[in-house]
């Protein structure tokens, strides 16, 4: 049996019952302690590192998104994508809380609150409230200069 760089080595030959199963000895439990606090420094260090490289992006698209937002938003606007994305926010945490509520009355609570959330969002997403646009009139195509025929 190969080693591998990152595979746990088994010192110790885990005796066997007759009907298969493993048997829990001092050895064993040492054996499989000691790979378990490898196991948990092993995914220690790479949260640790999976959060630096989720910050170092952070510090490279933190300003290009300052840039972006002041070049294109006036302050009001600002103040409504800002609005807008915390409403958001609100929304998914209630939707969370709803699947965790239990009582009735919890749950009437929670909707009413989407509700009340969900019309706000709605005009801070500048998006028009239903029944209140009307189509447009159909008007005919126009025919294009190329698709015309000759001018004899």
């Amino acid at each position: 049996m190969e080693a591998t760089a990152g595979a746990p080595q088994n010192t110790v030959e885990t005796p066997l019952k007759a009907t298969g199963r493993t048997l829990f000895t001092a050895e064993t439990a040492k054996v499989m302690a000691q790979r378990s606090i490898e196991a948990r420094k092993r995914n220690a260090a790479a949260e640790i590192e999976r959060i630096a490289q989720l910050e170092a992006q952070a510090k490279l698209a933190a300003p290009l998104l300052a840039q972006a937002v002041a070049i294109t938003c006036v302050p009001d606007e600002q103040y409504r994508l800002l609005r807008l994305a915390r409403t958001r926010e609100q929304l998914e945490q209630l939707d969370k809380d709803l699947e965790a509520a239990e009582d009735e009355k919890g749950k009437k609570a929670i909707c009413d609150a989407i509700a009340r959330l969900s019309d706000v969002e709605q005009r801070l997403a500048m998006r028009p409230l239903p029944g209140s646009r009307r189509p447009g009139r159909e008007r005919p195509a126009k025919e294009s200069p190329s698709t015309a025929g000759p001018l004899d």
